[in-house]
């Protein structure tokens, strides 16, 4: 069908394919059969135009997004100041999952516990595309909620009892 650059009959056939209404075909299995089709020819040296075969992928349920009565009961069955700490500290600042594991107390500012509005402020290696390529430069500034100061400064007392009795 790309035997010749200038034809477009695959892309056509693409694009009639997404258009029309098919029941057999959920739109994420035409999502992936779009996806498909153009990886073939891409790795055949014969790219088809970047329009063809416009599909989105649809939502079909809605995210699995906790309502704050169960983010409260869960914070209510932690059991020790660590997991609640966590539990309000990932409500209350908008991190990523892959930023937290690599968070230290250090990246909050100094006399963090004594300031209204505490600041976490996280370097651009620690975030998506740690610090390369258009990543680069870029920092998170983030502020705790009054939860989340509270449960870290009752997790760091607890922590500090634990280190200092061994």
């Amino acid at each position: 069908m790309k035997s010749n650059p200038a034809s477009r009959e695959a892309e056509k056939l693409l694009d009639d394919f997404v258009a029309t209404e098919t029941p057999e075909f959920t739109n994420a299995v035409k999502y992936n059969i779009c996806s498909a089709v153009k990886s073939f020819f891409k790795h055949n040296y014969a790219d088809l135009a970047r329009a063809s075969g416009a599909i989105s992928l649809e939502k079909v349920k809605p995210y699995n997004k906790p309502r704050k009565e169960d983010l409260r009961e869960l914070w209510m069955w932690a059991s020790n100041p660590r997991d609640k700490a966590l539990i309000t500290f990932v409500c209350g600042t908008a991190i990523a999952k892959e930023t937290l594991t690599m968070i230290k107390w250090e990246q909050l500012e100094e006399n963090w516990e004594n300031v209204d509005l505490s600041c976490l402020n996280i370097p651009s290696e620690m975030l998506k595309g740690h610090g390369r390529g258009r990543y680069k430069d870029v920092r998170q500034i983030t502020f705790l909620t009054p939860e989340a100061k509270r449960d870290l400064k009752i997790y760091k007392e607890w922590m500090e009892q634990r280190m200092g009795g061994r």
